[in-house]
């Protein structure tokens, strides 16, 4: 198995979907059965819902040798085992590598010749591409044609949480998953029951716009506070309650898409506080809004921006100037 995006490993030491999604994940084991499964898949939805954890659990099922009715690998057969090693001769997976920012066009042509070659162990081979939009033009039309005609018994996964940077070539080749975010009490019951009654999991869950492992990353790296420090500066730049020059230099050390992403989760909140008030504010941070999310999609897309430059942008476009 490549190593190329080793921290997904964890996800096969005891591969689980997260409770929000056994409904959906039961629909696409049925499917399976009833040999029904498509040769390419495309999971969509935002980051911090489980997206890994499902591709996870659904590739660990069809390399086990003893899988139960519901889905679940037995871990203890010779492809569990296997998986749980990195060591699995019919399955990749490929990601960014640490030194890149996105996934080169050399990644893909070697994951393309790894599914023509024969399976290892006479079942099926998977590429899982993740995350998906982090393929450039050039990688995403070496990808098309396997897409189109995947050798052999192949299972493509591709993983996105920014579907609109996917080409419409790209997405319909694939079978659409879409993963919504589940409900708060959905999110704080899962919480509780990793976390005991530990940590300030409202605050953590209104952080992370309800996303149930973002708020839970929030929790266990102690990056709570942290982030409502963040969240309190750039609201302070929305009302133009501070010079733009001192929240730049206080904000200096933020990444510029972290930024945009806190920026846009300020202006949501205010859109919602704003709706049966003023319809020139609402339009006001609408436009707002717009600006931001067009400038997150460039930062998520970049290579490499100008950190200055980028806080700058950022800024700017959240102050309306």
């Amino acid at each position: 198995m490549s190593q190329e995006g080793y921290d997904h490993l964890v996800y096969f030491e005891q591969p689980k979907v997260m409770p929000w999604q056994c409904e959906l994940y039961a629909q696409w084991i049925a499917r399976n059965q009833n040999d029904q499964l498509p040769h390419a898949l495309l999971l969509a939805g935002p980051s911090g819902v489980g997206k890994r954890q499902f591709a996870a659990s659904l590739i660990a099922y069809l390399f086990c040798q003893q899988p139960d009715d519901q889905g679940s690998a037995c871990g203890h057969c010779e492809g569990c085992k296997l998986m749980q090693n990195g060591s699995h001769g019919d399955f990749r997976w490929i990601s960014v590598l640490p030194d890149k920012k996105l996934i080169g066009i050399d990644q893909v042509r070697d994951g393309i010749g790894f599914l023509q070659k024969t399976s290892a162990y006479g079942t099926r081979k998977i590429l899982v591409l993740e995350p998906a939009e982090k393929m450039t033009v050039n990688t995403a039309n070496a990808l098309l044609k396997s897409l189109e005609e995947p050798p052999g018994n192949a299972l493509i996964i591709l993983v996105t949480e920014a579907l609109g940077r996917l080409s419409a070539t790209i997405k319909s080749r694939c079978q659409r998953v879409d993963f919504q975010t589940p409900s708060y009490a959905e999110a704080e019951r899962f919480l509780s029951d990793v976390l005991g009654a530990s940590g300030d999991i409202p605050a953590a869950l209104n952080m992370s716009s309800n996303r149930p492992l973002a708020a839970l990353s929030l929790l266990q790296s102690e990056l709570l506070d942290e982030s409502i420090g963040l969240y309190g500066a750039l609201e302070q730049v929305l009302k133009k309650e501070v010079s733009f020059n001192s929240a730049l230099d206080g904000l200096a050390k933020i990444e510029p898409l972290r930024l945009a992403e806190v920026a846009l989760k300020v202006v949501s909140d205010k859109i919602k506080d704003a709706a049966s008030g003023s319809r020139t504010l609402e339009q006001y941070l609408f436009e707002r809004y717009t600006a931001l999310r067009a400038l997150e999609r460039v930062l998520r897309s970049s290579a490499n921006p100008a950190r200055d430059i980028a806080q700058t942008k950022v800024l700017m476009t959240l102050a309306g100037k």
